[in-house]
């Protein structure tokens, strides 16, 4: 039976269906059967195979349904008519492959031409030539492939069918057909198709017919593209565009199916780009399974993070069977993967439990037909660089193997639901050499293309070899043997066993902890090892020692729980606990290493929250009454003295990846262990107190520096604090509920802020003024107006600005003469900023915690100007600032420490805490929950909830101004521009746009020429003034007289 037919016509726009039954084709001639075809598929309309066709259209083309021979030869004039109306009176051209000249019948439908070329010998040319075991894909000159002969193309005018007989090669029950005269057949069909659809106009469809017993090559010719497949004959409307790449690709692995240069030292680097890609706005994905049990659930998150870390732009999919829990699958879509449930497939050729048993669970793959390629990764690798650019390359692509095989743990795949099909018929016949899904694959796509190894790195080497370090640029490495979750971190436990040394790397191990330690805390719980594979690593680690193997690898001491590395710090002294937040297990773990004391307080109240200690507003002044904070209960803390170690269970609270955590038991078993850790310590700041944390998220970092932990091991954080700063930490409030400088009144309503009981953590403390320019010069003016208010204040510090490279040299001369030294810096992208965004580029801001050379700094935003000194809030630790809204604090102005840590671990983090603006003060509210309030003069945020000139007015004794809105030096001195915009009345203030033209006319005279008005800028200016004027706003500033001499 053919396929049943719908027809959608371009020109009416009408739907209706052509059923073409013959009830035999052995009545038909091969050139009648084509002439239906072509007269039907070459109407320039679009046609859709269906499988059923109700009443209504099959009334449309009743005139059209042939049912016998007879039928067909009644109808064969009308048909003839139509074709040659389609064509304009033109034959159709056929070109004809592998046919003999004698085979006149083609000559019925058009005009015919044979096609030569010289058969490719067999004896010549094995498929092995084609499908190397191993090529040279790093030095020049790249391998060349022997030559399959080709027509010569020009000598032939452009088909609109090419016919071709198939050549079925040697096939061999149960395997894929490797034979070279069959590949060159159809590659010589592809192109002369290629090559005759390219038309100036577009496109030009071209039908492809094949005769033969055996289908032809579907890693060529797609079963998307099938139109008719009856007995022998296969008819083919190929999609051009897709069918171009595959003609671009090398005749087999002999080459690399990237583009490449040769680079001047002989290297070579790849362009992709220039493949193209044969879908417009294609939908992509990373795709993995898991399936039979929860082994792999660990190597799956890890695999999605590492993905995550190379800024991929594709979605991750994950498909998983019923044994997957719910637990499991909460997991992994918090680890950035959606969940597609499944049922598995058994191997035919497995045996019964085999760990190979269900593996053909990857013919799913085909199944994702909502996406129109995936790259799939098998769980045990994980990703080092972004290869998105990968996507590019057609179906099937992978790494090779061994002889003409490739490996099935990365590979590009097309879902296809007739692909699907056809590998679900043929897993019965084919045979998989290892039984598993490899075998198999190998078998269903003989013709396939070579990625580079370093694409999917197997973890593999001789056995003797003792260099096992991994080579430079990794895309993604690929863990053969035993996994690196079912060993202790410590080494590679593939060395515990002969039968596993081959698979066994160090380097790799470290790679994939690397990963580990990125995750966010709780995914980290799902890496831990159950009772079977501890006993399983030790049961291998005891056979290693009691054999003496050489690499000595069952040497190493595990380090877990710390007890080794706290003992050989306090060696030759007995070692006092302090157990915080302890249970009976550790409880007695612990006790093997020292005197234990069990620390006892009650536990926060479960009814006081976050945004009691962070409340939104504070009486800073005390007009009313003093802020107190609520209490957190502690210890009696003179019950435990004489602490060397205090071990704490830290609990992660309700945070996640995408949010910092605000959780109030957190925070109390951080203080009471900080508290602890200080009055231990207190008496002699040279004795030191060593700190053990358990727990997947670690301590709170804004109490714990990054800096002073020793060691990380699993969920082991061992910390030797810097006493001096941490009592520090202990000395401020709980949260933004006081403020971190006392307030102190002098009487008649007036006061300031006591710094007398501050002390410096640090000896001669380097510290400076901080601000960042970067993307645009549009802020140096500002830059240079911030910096003369800070020196008018006579300041004793100093000056620093980063900038990129948009910072011109005009502009830096200013800026160095305006005060400020110049630190050179490459921009940061904010992840979470939408395209064009002002805030796109504000997490360059992260660079601060580069500036090293400095204890402290105090950032200030370049659209601030200082009023007062405030060189005394240096006093205050990391981090301090003014309240924003809720329990957030304003990045304008805050006091930072630089670290290096920090700022790893910040450039980490900002790939998962999402930013509430998608700027740097939403990322920075989420990486420092804990943060300390400084008073709001300190950074007077323009802006006023009355739209009123009288109530527009600053207070008192400011410390300094933040002008939200258009900037003073954007406007006209005359007034403050917000005033015109409806869009910015709430930022509009004429007595603060007073101060700052104050601070302008006291720069030196040569530093003005840096804060004129660009014609952008006035034409903006006169725009609203005119908007303003014509909407007769009541505030009346559109009707004062211009007199600004920087207008145009």
């Amino acid at each position: 039976m053919l396929s049943l037919l719908i027809h959608t016509s371009e020109m009416a726009s009408k739907t209706f269906a052509l059923k073409l039954k013959l009830f035999s084709l052995s009545f038909l001639s091969l050139p009648l059967s084509l002439l239906v075809l072509i007269t039907v598929f070459q109407l320039k309309t679009q046609w859709i195979a269906v499988d059923h066709l109700d009443d209504e259209a099959l009334e449309d083309v009743s005139d059209w349904s042939i049912n016998s021979t007879s039928d067909l030869q009644r109808n064969r004039s009308q048909l003839l008519d139509l074709l040659e109306k389609e064509f304009e009176g033109n034959d159709i051209k056929i070109g004809l492959v592998n046919i003999n000249e004698g085979e006149e019948e083609w000559k019925k439908l058009g005009e015919t031409s044979l096609i030569y070329f010289d058969q490719v010998l067999q004896e010549d040319q094995q498929w092995k030539a084609f499908f190397p075991v191993w090529i040279n894909e790093e030095r020049w000159p790249l391998p060349k492939c022997p030559r399959v002969p080709m027509p010569v193309f020009e000598e032939y005018d452009k088909f609109d069918v090419v016919v071709s007989k198939l050549h079925c090669g040697n096939e061999v029950e149960g395997e894929g057909v490797r034979d070279v005269l069959r590949l060159q057949i159809n590659l010589v069909v592809a192109n002369i198709v290629v090559r005759s659809g390219r038309r100036d106009d577009g496109d030009q469809p071209v039908y492809v017919v094949f005769i033969g017993s055996c289908e032809p090559m579907w890693e060529i010719f797609r079963c998307d593209d099938l139109f008719i497949h009856e007995g022998d004959f296969w008819i083919y409307r190929p999609d051009m565009r897709r069918l171009r790449q595959k003609v671009l690709m090398p005749v087999g692995t002999c080459q690399l199916a990237l583009p490449y240069v040769k680079q001047d030292d002989g290297k070579i680097i790849y362009k992709l780009a220039k493949l193209g890609n044969p879908i417009d706005n294609p939908r992509e994905a990373y795709v993995t399974i898991l399936h039979s049990s929860e082994d792999y659930v660990c190597g799956a998150i890890a695999l999605a993070q590492s993905i995550i870390y190379t800024n991929s732009t594709k979605d991750l999919v994950l498909l998983a069977d019923e044994s997957i829990t719910a637990k499991s699958i909460r997991a992994l879509q918090i680890a950035g993967w959606k969940i597609k449930p499944i049922e598995r497939i058994r191997s035919p050729q497995a045996e019964p439990e085999a760990y190979n048993e269900w593996n053909y669970s990857k013919l799913r793959l085909w199944q994702l037909t909502e996406y129109d390629k995936i790259i799939f990764i098998d769980s045990d690798l994980i990703v080092l660089k972004n290869f998105d650019d990968f996507f590019l390359l057609p179906q099937l692509s992978a790494v090779g193997n061994d002889k003409v095989l490739f490996n099935s743990g990365v590979m590009v795949i097309e879902p296809s639901n007739c692909m699907f099909e056809m590998l679900m018929k043929k897993r019965h016949t084919l045979v998989s050499y290892n039984g598993g899904d490899q075998g198999f694959l190998n078998e269903a796509f003989t013709w396939w293309h070579r990625w580079p190894k370093n694409m999917n790195y197997l973890k593999m080497f001789e056995v003797n070899e003792t260099e096992r370090e991994l080579p430079e640029s990794l895309y993604a490495i690929h863990y053969l043997g035993l996994k690196p979750w079912m060993c202790y971190r410590d080494y590679d436990c593939n060395w515990d066993s002969l039968d596993h040394q081959a698979f066994a790397s160090d380097s790799a191990h470290r790679r994939w902890w690397e990963v580990y330690d990125a995750m966010p805390k709780r995914l980290q719980a799902f890496c831990r090892l159950s009772k079977n594979m501890s006993a399983r690593v030790k049961e291998k680690r005891a056979w290693a020692k009691n054999a003496r193997l050489i690499d000595n690898h069952w040497k190493i001491k595990k380090l877990s729980p710390p007890f080794d590395f706290i003992a050989n710090e306090l060696v030759g002294k007995e070692i006092n606990i302090g157990l915080v937040n302890i249970g009976e297990e550790d409880e007695e773990a612990w006790g093997e290493l020292g005197k234990k004391n069990l620390v006892h307080f009650e536990r926060v109240s479960q009814n006081l929250l976050w945004k009691d200690i962070f409340p939104v507003w504070i009486d800073e002044e005390e007009k009313r009454r003093k802020p107190e904070c609520p209490e957190i209960p502690m210890p009696i803390f003179e019950k435990y003295d004489k602490l060397d170690v205090v071990v704490a269970r830290v609990p992660c609270g309700s945070g996640g990846e995408k949010e910092g955590i605000r959780d109030m038991f957190r925070l109390q078993v951080n203080l009471v262990v900080a508290n602890l850790v200080v009055r231990n310590g207190r008496k002699d700041f040279d004795r030191p107190v060593y700190v053990v944390f358990i727990g997947l998220c670690g301590p709170m970092w804004e109490i714990f520096r990054c800096d002073d932990l020793l060691r990380h091991e699993g969920e082991y954080w061992i910390y030797k604090p810097d006493l001096r700063r941490l009592e520090q930490k202990v000395l401020m409030p709980v949260g933004s509920c006081q403020l971190v400088v006392p307030y102190m009144k002098h009487g008649k309503g007036k006061g300031d802020f006591d710094f007398s009981k501050f002390k410096n953590p640090i000896d001669h403390p380097r510290e400076a003024y901080v601000t960042v320019l970067h993307s645009s010069e549009d802020y140096v003016c500002g830059a240079i107006a911030l910096a003369q208010s800070i020196i008018r204040t006579n300041s004793t510090k100093e000056l620093v600005l980063l900038a990129d490279q948009s910072i011109g040299e005009k502009a830096r001369q200013a800026l160095e003469i305006a005060g400020w030294k110049i630190e050179n810096i490459k921009r940061i992208e904010s992840p979470f900023a939408r395209k064009n965004a002002y805030n796109k580029w504000n997490y360059s801001k992260l660079r601060i915690w580069q500036l090293t050379a400095y204890d402290k700094v105090i950032f200030i935003d370049s659209d601030l100007i200082i009023l007062k000194n405030i060189d005394n809030f240096f006093m205050n630790p990391q981090l301090s600032a003014v309240a924003n809204s809720r329990v957030i604090f304003n990045s304008g102005i805050m006091a930072i420490e630089p670290s290096k840590c920090v700022f790893k671990t910040l450039m980490k983090k900002r790939h998962t805490l999402f930013s509430s603006n998608g700027g740097d003060q939403g990322f920075l509210n989420e990486a420092f929950t804990w943060w300390h309030r400084w008073p709001k003069k300190l950074n007077y945020l323009k802006m006023f909830a009355q739209l009123n000139v009288s109530h527009n007015e600053l207070p008192e004794s400011l410390y300094a101004i933040h002008y939200l809105g258009i900037k003073p030096w954007m406007c006209y001195r005359d007034y403050d521009c917000n005033w015109d915009s409806a869009g910015h009345r709430q930022f509009a203030s004429d007595s603060a746009h007073k101060w700052w033209w104050q601070v302008h006319d006291n720069m030196p005279e040569r530093l003005h020429e840096i804060c004129a008005l660009s014609e952008r800028m006035d034409l903006r200016i006169k725009k609203w003034r005119a908007m303003a004027e014509n909407a007769s706003l009541p505030d009346g500033h559109w009707k004062i007289e211009i007199k600004d001499p920087r207008q145009h």
